[in-house]
């Protein structure tokens, strides 16, 4: 018995806890032919939702057609163009979102966008923000890993150090200062920094899977491998993660039958988790057993559709296969969901240089680039490209 009017209101308080039921909600009065913008602007809210990012896209495009510049639709759009890959496009819609809600809101997601192409740029807004904003947490570790990855060693230490002080358990700042000293090369003191954070969270996978990447440096792979062995006996709810770890390290310096002979031996129960299913398809696909890889790939993609490696894997398996559409389609959602792994940016440059699709290449390239401004193997592709055009 709920008016049209009645139902928006309902289907807009659902569309993020329920977004299907939002969408039957509204389907007798609303459609991508609707000539209402807030109706499209909520269709563009359901379909975000649901994962459609194009259908999502399209509606806030029309919305926007009937309220020009509306900043809250830019900000929807800039929002879906990220999600479709498209940072370009996300960039330009913030730009026009202008001041419409927080300024500093605004200014932060302007400045995570612009710094993939004018990193200095985000770092003078972030810096400017965190003046009047000092106890930001997320956006001084934000600042701080910028500096890091612009080499200004001084400021980036000075950003984790005040992190840590701002939040004495969180154990990213110490991960960052951890890296911070591998860069400045003093490893022992890096060890120092992962170690003081195992002290305080003995049970971080992030410190614990730094910390057996640095022994391996320091002291060779057997001082690693029995590092994570040890810790795989003393957390078992970390076992599958570490065991990860060990396989990649086994393949490394023993081999690809060594590794996929750990993997084998593992218990059922461990050996039928996520990572370790995950990189025992990459191997068996390696091994050149397609069948089985392709196996275990789509029973842990049925389960973890959004995941990038994942789709990452898929993509490479039908590449094998010989199945290059439905590879594009795999490594297009893997970028989707991850965008800063400029890997999956080359993998599917690859596919579209052998098939002779040379703008379709060269703008992967392009796209990877923006994404990953950081990116050394991105630019050398490229640089490459366009010689050999």
């Amino acid at each position: 018995s709920l008016t049209d009017e009645e139902l928006f209101f309902l289907a807009s308080i659902l569309v993020d806890s329920m977004p299907e039921r939002s969408l039957e909600l509204i389907r007798s009065f609303a459609s991508l032919n609707s000539a209402n913008p807030y109706h499209l602007a909520l269709l563009a809210k359901i379909f975000q939702a649901t994962g459609n990012y194009e259908d999502a896209y399209a509606a806030v495009s029309l919305a926007l057609e009937l309220l020009p510049g509306e900043s809250g639709l830019e900000k929807i759009a800039g929002e879906i163009s990220q999600k479709r890959g498209d940072l370009f496009a996300a960039v330009e819609h913030l730009k026009r979102a202008g001041n419409g809600g927080s300024i500093i809101d605004n200014s932060i997601e302007y400045a995570d966008l612009t710094l993939r192409s004018e990193p200095e740029k985000s770092l003078a807004v972030y810096n400017s923000i965190l003046s009047t904003e000092p106890d930001d947490f997320e956006l001084t570790l934000k600042s701080a890993n910028l500096a890091l990855r612009l080499k200004r060693y001084g400021k980036s230490s000075s950003l984790f150090e005040s992190a840590r002080k701002l939040d004495p358990i969180d154990p990213r700042p110490l991960i960052g200062l951890a890296s911070l000293s591998e860069n400045l090369g003093d490893l022992h003191k890096a060890l120092e920094y992962l170690d003081l954070g195992l002290g305080i969270w003995p049970g971080q996978i992030d410190l614990i899977i730094s910390k057996s990447e640095l022994l391996e440096r320091l002291f060779g792979p057997q001082s690693a491998k029995n590092y994570l062995e040890d810790q795989s006996q003393k957390f078992e709810g970390l076992r599958p993660e570490i065991q990860s770890k060990l396989a990649s390290m086994i393949y490394k310096f023993d081999g690809l039958n060594k590794s996929l002979a750990y993997l084998e031996s593992l218990p059922d129960n461990e050996a039928e988790t996520f990572p370790l299913l995950l990189i025992k398809s990459k191997y068996l696909l390696l091994s050149g057993d397609y069948k089985r890889a392709k196996e275990i790939a789509e029973s842990v993609f049925s389960s973890n559709p959004n995941e990038s490696k994942v789709n990452a894997l898929l993509g490479e398996i039908c590449r094998f296969q010989g199945d290059l559409d439905q590879a594009v389609g795999y490594f297009l959602r893997a970028i989707t969901f991850e965008p800063s792994d400029d890997q999956l940016f080359l993998s599917l440059f690859d596919i579209y240089n052998d098939r002779r699709d040379f703008q379709s290449a060269k703008e992967t390239l392009e796209k990877g680039m923006f994404a990953n401004p950081f990116s050394v193997l991105l630019a050398n592709r490229l640089a490459r490209f366009f010689i050999q055009h």
